[in-house]
């Protein structure tokens, strides 16, 4: 139950999830955080194309002349798949708006984007980090493994790697496993270079 203590709700376990407004009385809780997919429905009207997000071509350009969107709430294309993705962390929203700003500045010189998602939460007291996709059909455990308590592994589709997780892992290790998805390396070579 969650109750007021000065101005901080303080949780208490082996309760029901419910919140305690006067003795006798009790209403769900509101719904907070957690929420998924991007804010848009303002956007009804705009003109701009919208779909799980704000649809844009490589360069992070939307269907309106001129206007650019970048972060959580852009769904661009991803090198290489045609597929469309958004990514909620800030990482990312920080890399799109350096490229967007120089795209919106100079039209003629516009750059695709072509970052590999990154996300990272501390979790436990051991970072938790993602970079690429997590959904790929090839795994190889560069160290640790799935029954461990810190692991570093590599995820491919049978040509190249795709994505790198790591729980609790050296950042070092994990930025270099990073490179790897970032370069587009192929599985073979980054499986052969660890064994």
């Amino acid at each position: 139950m969650w109750r007021r203590s000065g101005t901080a709700p303080r949780f208490r376990p082996g309760r029901q999830s419910r919140t305690q407004r006067r003795p006798g009385t009790r209403r769900r809780p509101r719904r907070r955080g957690g929420r998924s997919g991007a804010a848009t429905g303002w956007l009804a009207d705009s003109g701009l194309y919208v779909e799980d997000g704000i649809l844009t071509d490589a360069t992070l350009r939307t269907s309106a002349p001129g206007v650019y969107a970048v972060g959580d709430v852009a769904r661009r294309p991803r090198s290489g798949t045609g597929e469309t993705v958004r990514v909620e962390h800030w990482t990312n929203a920080r890399e799109q708006a350096i490229l967007a700003a120089h795209n919106l500045l100079d039209p003629e010189t516009a750059e695709p984007y072509a970052g590999v998602p990154y996300v990272w939460s501390d979790q436990f007291g051991e970072r938790l980090q993602l970079a690429g996709t997590a959904h790929a059909p090839d795994i190889h455990f560069l160290s640790g493994g799935s029954g461990e308590g810190s692991y570093l592994a590599l995820r491919g589709d049978g040509e190249k790697v795709v994505g790198a997780v790591g729980f609790g892992c050296d950042r070092r290790r994990f930025n270099q496993a990073r490179r790897l998805v970032t370069a587009h390396t192929s599985w073979d070579e980054a499986v052969g270079r660890d064994g």
